[in-house]
């Protein structure tokens, strides 16, 4: 049985493949739970038209995240927060912070998309990742400085 699949399915293809399935598959697992689509010569005229707005959508988004990236790369982020002996931080830095200090910089981030490796518990410099949809994670040096007590 061909099929056209309309969501990516593990280990069987992308979104736009068509595939050959064995009869019971298709018809009883991947075109009622909407994963995939027979393949008959309409449905694939308006697949191809489907898949070409979506490679335009995609180009899109790609554009923004990319401008993105480098808006959120040429921001300095710097933190301040009380520190104790040592350089140890009382408490941690958290993603929630960063996209709040993003944001008075004019960078508008979910926090969730902040990834920090480690919890950030000393002062000086730590790297942080911020994930992003199209393209390579945007990369950003938080400096954290001790608060004047």
């Amino acid at each position: 049985m061909r099929l056209i699949l309309k969501e990516d399915v593990p280990n069987l293809g992308q979104a736009g493949d068509v595939v050959t399935v064995k009869p019971g598959y298709g018809r009883n697992y991947l075109i009622p739970k909407q994963l995939a689509i027979p393949a008959s010569e309409g449905n694939l005229k308006r697949m191809d038209h489907a898949l070409r707005l979506v490679e335009v959508h995609r180009k899109k988004v790609a554009a923004t995240s990319a401008a993105l990236k480098t808006q959120i790369e040429a921001v300095d982020v710097v933190i301040t927060k009380l520190a104790g002996e040592e350089d140890k931080l009382y408490g941690s830095v958290t993603n929630a912070e960063i996209a709040d200090f993003l944001a008075d910089k004019g960078v508008t981030v979910d926090r969730r998309t902040i990834v920090i490796a480690e919890p950030i518990k000393t002062l000086g410099s730590h790297k942080v990742q911020v994930k992003l949809k199209e393209s390579d994670p945007a990369e950003i040096s938080v400096v954290v400085e001790a608060k004047e007590a």
